[in-house]
């Protein structure tokens, strides 16, 4: 009888198919014994494969289109940045009262001359030039409406009602150039870095899909 238990699984497998086997009984045992062997080790190591690779499970469509829909919105909204400043109501302004101490001009910006406005302790930023305000007695009781960031909507005096009316400063504020190209920015690279992230998702979970593993459907 051949030292069978040299051959490679193949040669086992070829001997096998061209053996007599009622001539040769023993033989046919032999290879049979060597072949279950030599298969057994290949079975074993297809099952871990195939578990590791059925680990990876596809990313969620709505996590994909939230990405996606988030940036289309940030988009659309981008040109409101450089499209004028924000006016704020009426009704969230802040009111500060205290003793008029003056004007001093700063700096011009894009034709708008802007103001240091002194009240009690206080500094805010005044547009345009209001020639009422500059009229104003010094150590006069006002009442200075402006909003969070500091910018004065509204100054009334005390004693004789509206100096500058909101009214007035959202006439000017509409014809003064947005300063928020910073902030849109910002937004328009979360935009671009959402859209980066759809793709590379939706092509993750194309791969995913496709891949077919031996002897395991999908989805198990």
């Amino acid at each position: 009888m051949p030292d069978y238990s040299r051959f490679t699984l193949e040669e086992l497998l070829e001997t096998q198919k061209q053996l007599n086997v009622e001539e040769y009984p023993e033989q046919a045992n032999e290879l049979e014994r060597l072949i279950a062997n030599k298969q057994e080790p290949l079975s074993g190591k297809e099952a871990p494969t195939q578990e590791i690779i059925w680990l990876k499970k596809p990313v969620s469509t709505g996590l994909q289109n939230f990405w996606l829909y988030s940036s289309i919105a940030v988009i659309i909204l981008l040109p409101l940045f450089f499209i004028g400043d924000y006016v704020p109501s009426y009704s969230t302004l802040h009111s500060y009262n205290g003793k008029y101490n003056g004007m001093q001009q700063t700096y011009s910006r894009n034709g708008v001359e802007l103001y240091n406005l002194h009240v009690a302790d206080r500094t805010f930023k005044v547009n345009g030039t209001w020639q009422k305000l500059l009229g104003l007695e010094l150590g006069t009781r006002v009442r200075v409406m402006s909003s969070s960031g500091g910018q004065v909507w509204e100054i009334r005096s005390v004693e004789g009602g509206p100096v500058v009316s909101y009214s007035e400063f959202v006439r000017h504020s509409e014809k003064r150039q947005s300063d928020k190209k910073v902030q849109a920015y910002f937004f328009l690279f979360i935009a671009i870095f959402g859209f980066v992230l759809y793709s590379k998702l939706k092509r993750r979970n194309r791969k995913l899909l496709q891949l077919k593993v031996p002897g395991k459907k999908q989805g198990d």
